[in-house]
């Protein structure tokens, strides 16, 4: 079995949200391009390392917005 991480990234909105954060403020705090932001959070790109630069800049681990699925290989 292979082990597969997807992020929660509605969490993710609501955090940054919180912080009264636009897509453009955690490119800028996470130093990666918006188009990184709208990628990752419709899906199409998503890679742990942008996960953790996000987390980071949101002050939380990214195990927050972890969740893991099980595919068979």
């Amino acid at each position: 079995m292979q082990r597969v991480i997807e992020y929660d990234v509605t969490r993710m909105q609501r955090d940054m949200a919180a912080k009264g954060w636009q897509p453009t403020d955690l490119a800028s705090h996470a130093r990666v391009a918006k188009s990184t932001v709208t990628r990752f959070f419709d899906g199409s790109f998503q890679t742990a390392r942008t996960a953790k630069k996000f987390a980071d800049a949101l002050g939380y681990s990214v195990r927050r917005y972890q969740i893991p699925l099980e595919k068979a290989s």
